[in-house]
């Protein structure tokens, strides 16, 4: 059986902490590489999912970043990615 808690298996380069059935995922990005690598593991979030008949609620994900620099990395995400977890 599949749980929510197998999803570490596909995290490469992230780091995942879990509440019930929430799960909370980060990265520290010094470089843009880092933001890339981050990228990589919620695209194979969104892989896992749809393979296990799973759909993540969009409504429940956010992103926040917390840095002491005036200037942080940009957003890597595309909207294609955006629009393919709705699909």
């Amino acid at each position: 059986m599949t749980t929510s808690r197998d999803i570490v298996l596909v995290l490469n380069y992230s780091n995942t902490l879990f509440f019930a059935d929430d799960a909370k995922m980060f990265k520290i990005t010094n470089y843009q590489n880092d933001s890339l690598l981050l990228q990589k593991d919620l695209d194979n979030i969104n892989i896992w999912c749809r393979s296990n008949g799973m759909m993540l609620n969009l409504n429940k994900c956010h992103s926040i970043s917390f840095s002491k620099k005036t200037q942080t990395h940009p957003n890597t995400r595309s909207e294609e990615h955006t629009s393919e977890l709705q699909s």
